[in-house]
């Protein structure tokens, strides 16, 4: 039985980029969210709102305003989102989101468009369902074997593993995470342990430091039982 790859099988984390992503110097987050008002994201700004997505999107569109019609059009100080089960909008302020979106828009944005396509980090995670390239995507995945292959990665952990795979090989990242744990980690965690520890706690790998029931799931295609605390 092959790994489940669609969208569903990995989990969403709270703090979480495009799939693609914006590259490793920029790492604003536009998409983060909350369950609860209760609950704020740490990039909530402070703004009362259960999403900071709705922010980013009124921004944008007042931002857009003030360029189409900067005769025309009167901007407010103020925006309003009403969300479902609230009897009233909550109000925030537009100009607080102004750094970071202007920088997205006009620094960030730009420099990806004139990337080539291969050159674009991208992860395939739950965020991409709906997707026009969901499929194109998980096809490249499996083709290629890239860390996406392992469930529930987030965008961090996905960067954190290429860096540690990031070598002249001709190994898929999954060929190369797979040689590195049968081989043992011992050598690896002498030289770098905090990396180590981290590979470990992502891979499940056990106390022997040369089996990952996650790794094994992936190149077996095959169910696997991982018991935690081995590590």
């Amino acid at each position: 039985m092959a790994p489940d790859l669609s969208p569903s099988a990995f989990s969403s984390p709270i703090s979480s980029r495009c799939g693609n992503g914006w590259g490793k110097k920029q790492r604003w987050n536009g998409t983060s969210s909350t369950q609860s008002p209760r609950n704020k994201s740490r990039y909530d700004l402070g703004v009362p709102s259960d999403k900071i997505s709705h922010q980013v999107q009124v921004y944008f569109y007042w931002r857009a305003l003030n360029e189409i019609f900067p005769e025309e059009f009167t901007s407010s100080t103020t925006a309003s989102i009403w969300l479902l089960n609230q009897d009233a909008p909550t109000p925030f302020s537009p100009a607080l989101l102004k750094s970071q979106m202007d920088s997205f828009l006009f620094s960030v944005l730009p420099e990806l468009l004139q990337l080539p396509p291969n050159s674009v980090p991208w992860h395939y995670n739950s965020l991409c369902g709906g997707c026009r390239w969901q499929s194109s995507c998980r096809e490249r995945t499996e083709r290629e074997q890239t860390v996406s292959m392992i469930p529930d990665l987030n965008i961090e952990e996905a960067e954190f593993l290429r860096e540690v795979v990031n070598s002249n090989t001709s190994l898929t990242d999954i060929e190369e995470l797979a040689s590195l744990v049968q081989n043992g980690l011992e050598p690896f965690a002498s030289k770098f342990p905090s990396s180590a520890h981290r590979v470990r706690r992502i891979l499940g790998v056990g106390r022997d430091f040369r089996s990952s029931p996650i790794l094994k799931a992936v190149t077996s295609k095959s169910i696997q039982v991982r018991v935690s605390g081995l590590y």
